[in-house]
């Protein structure tokens, strides 16, 4: 994460920095890979974490959940290997409420693809 260049996200000097993060992050995986006989396997798993207590209104936070989660399950459609983990069950609560779409796709991930959502603190499935 060191490795990239956040001043302007979306820019080359960005995705050109990202190109420079993955070298890094391949070699530490090939130095792994000789040093360990057990073969590391390394997962990178997204995560959705919004401070409710900031500076939005609770409309606003219902709104970012809602799309939040909207592009966790995009991603999870695009890319099969991705996975996601939420781990603030008020926004569990705020999408069942008020996004019943999201709530039902979410419902309908969890059940057909529970390795894909990991459980986070300790939170039931």
């Amino acid at each position: 994460m060191a490795a990239i260049d956040w001043t302007y996200p979306g820019s080359d000097p960005f995705y050109a920095s990202v190109c420079d993060a993955r070298k890094i992050m391949m070699q530490g995986f090939q130095r792994l890979q000789r040093s360990d006989p057990l073969k590391a396997i390394v997962n990178h798993i997204g995560h959705t974490h919004l401070d409710v207590a900031w500076l939005w209104t609770l409309g606003n936070i219902k709104l970012k959940t809602a799309r939040s989660w909207s592009s966790a399950l995009r991603l999870m459609e695009q890319y099969p290997e991705f996975r996601w983990i939420q781990s603030q069950p008020q926004l569990y609560k705020y999408i069942k409420e008020t996004q019943p779409e999201i709530w039902a796709q979410v419902k309908q991930r969890c059940r057909r693809l529970v390795p894909r959502r990991q459980r986070a603190s300790g939170l039931p499935a």
